[in-house]
């Protein structure tokens, strides 16, 4: 089994929202502003003041939620958050590669960081403010529920959570794997 089917088949397992019904937020093309604008980069590329390691605060092991990302090429990440950090800190520090904009760094300005979080955790987790939705309405492939990472500060209540990076291009949104 391929895995593009590997992961359309553990996708089937957790529930996701389809796309937005709202005609402005969904892209039928890839948003070249965003590959102008935001590209790949790792943990490495990212100033380590803002996403470094964990402080003190982290190290207790009742601080840390489990949480399950499936990357764009299918591959499932298990990382260990932190409560209290937001999930881009906690993805980039466990080296899942986000297309986000370093000189954003988590300020709620590009699209970037955007993920689609799984239907059972996408009721657990605060509102969308005014100005994350303003930002995703610029995010291509938008789902009901499609956040920003820089947005969601960890919890112990996300324990478990699945969420999938969307797709970057039409071609990777014809695949099987983001047919939510």
């Amino acid at each position: 089994m391929n895995t593009t089917r590997k992961v359309a088949s553990l996708l089937s397992k957790h529930s996701f929202s389809h796309h937005r019904s709202s005609n402005s937020l969904i892209t039928s093309r890839f948003n070249s502003w965003n590959s102008v604008r935001c590209s790949q980069v790792s943990a490495k590329d990212i100033n380590h003041t803002c996403l470094g390691e964990p402080s003190k605060k982290h190290n207790t092991v009742s601080k840390v939620v489990n949480i399950s990302i499936y990357d764009r090429e299918g591959k499932i990440h298990e990382i260990k958050a932190y409560s209290g950090e937001t999930l881009l800190e906690s993805m980039t520090r466990a080296g899942v590669e986000v297309a986000a904009d370093p000189t954003c760094m988590g300020g709620c300005a590009c699209v970037g960081c955007h993920v689609i979080i799984s239907g059972d955790y996408e009721q657990k987790l605060p509102q969308c403010s005014e100005d994350e939705a303003e930002v995703l309405e610029e995010a291509p492939f938008v789902h009901e529920n499609s956040r920003l990472a820089c947005q969601i500060i960890v919890e112990k209540k996300y324990e478990g959570m699945v969420l999938a990076l969307p797709p970057r291009s039409n071609d990777e949104a014809m695949d099987p794997y983001f047919r939510f």
